[in-house]
């Protein structure tokens, strides 16, 4: 069957009526459960002229405006990116810089101290107006000062909290939980020879690798008691995992060692290019499958999606980072 690439950028001005864009020439999304922001870079032919206003499309693009971007074939449009407008360079083929629903969560300033606190009370404290999932756990006392949302969420996706936030496409509820605590239940299959472009994979095997589990136990109190296994293993790889009220450096031995049988697995690590059907996004299952070597043959979480779509080129691709094997 053959393929005709379509799009749809609907853009809703802070202070006008909402219009469509179907010319474009290149959309390129990065979403990843790792960073905060989803990002999308739209570019347009030079000085386009929005339909039925005759005004240049560089009149509507303030900050904050409202965009959504959907790409398929045939007609079947998908919503690809929702969030809004951040800033334009329009010197010569107008290309927009949007970010998700993040973008809102970095305009805010908060000051407040929380003792002995749940990391629930300090999320709905500074997003009160979104829903939340949430990882049920302590944070002990914790100073905010001066300090945007995004800011905040930030400093938890660092080391010793190690737990990420991010909205899932097209959601205004705010995930907050420590990585593959989020996972959809969607899965794809990826068959290397027939619906994929190209790859960038490499087999692991776990008899020529070294990896190393650093366990972080996270205590009532809002103290962190953390241990590495094996130690002493120079230039390993190293995994980390959350748990919850383990007391004991001997508590955190055992659950190192069981979840190194988890990790120390033989599989895919890199990406696969895909086109743009299956419509796959950070948190769900890829199936990938070869026929070269059908003992490869493996489930994995999906990390991180980069969306490109080239009008000019009929190019429609996704680059799919791997991460964990189920």
């Amino acid at each position: 069957m053959y393929l005709v690439l379509n799009s749809l950028i609907t853009i809703t001005p802070v202070d006008g009526p909402v219009f469509e864009i179907r010319s474009i020439q290149d959309v390129r999304i990065k979403s990843s459960w790792k960073n905060l922001t989803s990002t999308c870079e739209i570019t347009l032919p030079r000085a386009y002229k929005v339909e039925n206003r005759n005004r240049d499309i560089r009149d509507f693009l303030t900050a904050g405006t409202a965009i959504e971007v959907q790409l398929g074939y045939n007609g079947d449009l998908q919503t690809e990116f929702s969030g809004y407008v951040t800033g334009f360079d329009g010197s010569g083929p107008i290309t927009i810089d949007c970010e998700d629903e993040m973008w809102r969560l970095k305009r805010t300033n908060l000051n407040k101290v929380f003792y002995k606190s749940k990391l629930r009370d300090l999320i709905e404290f500074v997003v009160p107006e979104y829903q939340t999932e949430i990882e049920e756990v302590s944070i002990g006392d914790f100073e905010i000062r001066n300090a945007t949302a995004a800011q905040v969420l930030k400093e938890f996706s660092e080391h010793p909290y190690n737990m990420f936030s991010y909205f899932p496409l097209g959601s205004k509820v705010l995930h907050v939980g420590f990585p593959y605590r989020f996972k959809s239940s969607n899965r794809h299959i990826l068959h290397l020879q027939r619906n994929t472009k190209n790859e960038s994979l490499e087999y692991r095997n776990i008899e020529a690798d070294q990896i190393q589990v650093r366990v972080i136990s996270h205590l009532d109190n809002g103290q962190i008691l953390e241990t590495l296994h094996p130690k002493n293993l120079d230039g390993a790889s190293q995994r980390t995992l959350n748990v919850m009220n383990v007391e004991t450096v001997q508590e955190l031995e055992a659950y190192a060692k069981a979840e190194l049988d988890r990790f120390n697995f033989s599989g895919y690590e890199g990406n696969i290019t895909s086109f743009g059907i299956p419509v796959v996004r950070h948190g769900d299952e890829v199936d990938i499958r070869d026929a070269r070597y059908p003992e490869r043959n493996g489930v994995y979480l999906v990390d991180e999606v980069i969306t490109e779509f080239n009008s000019s080129s009929a190019d429609f691709k996704r680059v799919i980072n791997i991460g964990l094997k189920v």
